[in-house]
């Protein structure tokens, strides 16, 4: 390739460099040998070198010399993982134009939306909250703040709060009458986490977020998480039940899925088989939406072949039920067993299933069988 040449990504088509690039998005190395064939190949290669960027209180000193050094990486940056103490002021987002996916975290009481915030949420595509204490005025002026988002996420978000005079925080016991007028946030996927009963609550009120079609909740959660679910009942369409164990399984309380007439599809995910299928049954239950078709459920198996769970033909009885309102439902159990290797007694698990308690008219059957993705990330 001529070293004198004009720029080739002047003019090849972007798909060609995405054809190229897109398969070495995580080969460092033949990235950064990509950066040194010649000065047509720098940016394009620098734009998957440098998508993401983690900063942290440790690492934005050094990030803010590599910027003020080398301007152009602050627009390869895509997806921005911040700690919101890393950088108070959010000066640093001036410096990174194209961020599509934002991942904010640590934010204390001490934090305050602005405008190079602001500006920031305007582009964004995607927007996670991680693990943050926000002030009353805060959580609406953000949101509002956004155009319209693929993704929204709150995971440990406490809100709103008050400062005491000791400097605590100070939770209030209901949502003040005085918070900003916001604008209405357009968002295709939400997901809620472990955050305080008002934050469901200021969700599901319908000031902020007018209508999701998919939805991600973890259970236990506060009781107002089965309004959010009322609120979205004509939008939503995909809907992820995830149940985390806690020392007292009746906390698992079962959804009322009824005033869901336009749901498509269920995702329950536990690690105890039989908690989900004692809970599953009662969720099942109120399930009445003509568009019905799938149903995943994602368990975790024992780590030796121990006792069967025999309740899964109550599951395709009731199963059997909603399939005849929708006219077909397709059953998909994910079993995930905890070892590296394939245990030697989960085929005959699976066929116990699949011989035993074979599904009913209008309900078909498909089992997946993997190792635990979590355990799965640890091996070499």
């Amino acid at each position: 390739m001529n070293m004198n040449a004009n720029p080739v990504h002047a003019r090849v088509p972007l798909e060609i460099w995405n054809y190229i690039l897109d398969p070495l998005q995580h080969d460092r190395a033949t990235l950064e040998g990509c950066t040194l064939t010649c000065h047509a190949w720098l940016f394009p290669a620098r734009t998957y070198l440098f998508r993401t960027a983690r900063l942290t209180k440790q690492s934005v000193a050094e990030f803010r010399s590599i910027i003020r050094s080398a301007p152009t990486i602050g627009s390869c940056i895509r997806v921005l993982h911040l700690d919101a103490d890393a950088d108070p002021q959010f000066a640093l987002l001036e410096h990174l134009p194209y961020v599509t996916e934002l991942t904010l975290s640590g934010w204390l009481l001490k934090h305050t939306a602005n405008d190079s915030l602001e500006a920031c949420l305007r582009r964004l595509d995607t927007l996670e909250f991680c693990n943050c204490d926000i002030m009353v005025p805060d959580l609406p002026r953000i949101l509002s703040a956004c155009d319209e988002l693929s993704s929204l996420s709150l995971r440990d978000v406490y809100w709103p709060l008050s400062v005491k005079l000791d400097g605590g925080r100070c939770p209030h016991r209901q949502i003040p009458s005085n918070l900003p007028s916001v604008k209405p946030l357009r968002v295709r996927s939400l997901s809620v986490s472990d955050c305080g009963r008002l934050v469901y609550q200021y969700l599901a009120a319908g000031t902020i977020l007018t209508a999701f079609p998919r939805l991600t909740l973890t259970l236990p959660a506060p009781r107002p998480s089965q309004a959010l679910l009322d609120h979205c009942r004509a939008s939503l369409t995909d809907l992820k039940l995830i149940l985390v164990h806690t020392a007292k399984d009746e906390e698992f309380e079962p959804c009322d899925l009824n005033a869901l007439t336009e749901l498509q599809s269920l995702t329950i995910e536990h690690k105890q088989q039989k908690v989900v299928s004692i809970w599953l049954l009662s969720t099942l239950e109120s399930i009445h939406s003509p568009r019905f078709r799938d149903l995943k459920i994602i368990v975790q198996l024992e780590t030796s072949s121990g006792a069967r769970y025999r309740g899964w033909p109550s599951i395709f009885n009731r199963l059997k039920d909603v399939a005849s309102l929708s006219g077909m439902v397709n059953l998909t159990l994910e079993l995930r067993y905890p070892s590296k290797d394939r245990p030697s007694w989960l085929q005959g698990y699976v066929d116990s299933i699949t011989d035993d308690h074979t599904p009913g008219l209008g309900v078909t059957l498909d089992i997946v069988t993997l190792t635990d993705p979590e355990i799965a990330s640890l091996l070499p």
